[in-house]
Order: structure tokens, then C-alpha cells, then sequence
């Protein structure tokens, strides 16, 4: 349920934003199903983010590359969708 709240909160097309879990358990759990549980809350951010990251980069090289079609007057429609589509 955590997991699938940060993805969500993480594909906000929101500018500028900050994702933060807040873990509202005590730092030194009393169990150890409470300490495996902390863990693996605590690893759900890298979790998540190496998830993302490689996508958020291919969208970023693209990104980059569509403003240089741009600026050099490069433009075509048809293909631009095709790009997009493949992406």
C-alpha cells in the first residue's frame, strides 16, 4: 500500500514537487517484525527511485533533443508523435 502511494505521488505531473514518507513508528522497534517492517519502509524511497530514474532520464534526453529539433527549426509532426508513441 506504501509502495503503490509513493508511485502515485512520484507521477504527480505536479512542477517542483518533493515526495516525503513519513514513518510514524518508533525508531527502535521492540520486535523484530517491527524492525523488518521499518526496514523495508526505509527502503522503499531508493526503492522507488531506482525504479523511476532510468525512465525519468530517457524522458529527459528526449526532452532535450525535441527543444533542439526546435531551436534548429527541425520540427515534423509525424515523426515527433512517433517519438513520443515509442517512448
Amino acid at each position: 500500500m506504501v509502495r503503490r502511494t509513493i508511485l502515485s505521488a512520484a507521477l504527480l505531473e505536479y512542477p517542483d514537487r518533493r515526495v516525503v514518507l513519513l514513518i510514524d513508528d518508533p525508531p527502535l522497534p521492540d520486535s523484530g517484525t517491527a524492525a523488518n517492517d521499518l526496514a523495508a519502509m526505509r527502503e522503499l524511497s531508493d526503492e522507488v527511485s531506482s525504479m523511476l530514474d532510468p525512465i525519468a532520464e530517457k524522458f529527459g534526453v528526449s526532452s532535450r533533443e525535441y527543444r533542439m529539433r526546435g531551436i534548429n527549426g527541425f520540427l515534423d509532426v509525424g515523426a515527433e508523435h512517433a517519438r513520443l508513441s515509442r517512448l
